[in-house]
């Protein structure tokens, strides 16, 4: 598993899509960061559900 890639593939696209958030967002650089949805993701990934 490539981190960086992760990253750059998918956390970095949703955060500018602001479809989640960082949970310390003055320590983004932190061991213990950790991303959460934002109610525009949760919006966004219950209209993706519905289409199933």
């Amino acid at each position: 598993m490539n981190l960086t890639r992760i990253k750059d593939d998918n956390l970095e696209p949703a955060l500018e899509l602001s479809l989640i958030e960082m949970a310390q967002p003055n320590s983004p650089m932190s061991p213990m960061q950790k991303h959460r949805l934002t109610e525009k993701g949760k919006l966004f990934f219950s209209r993706l559900e519905g289409k199933k």
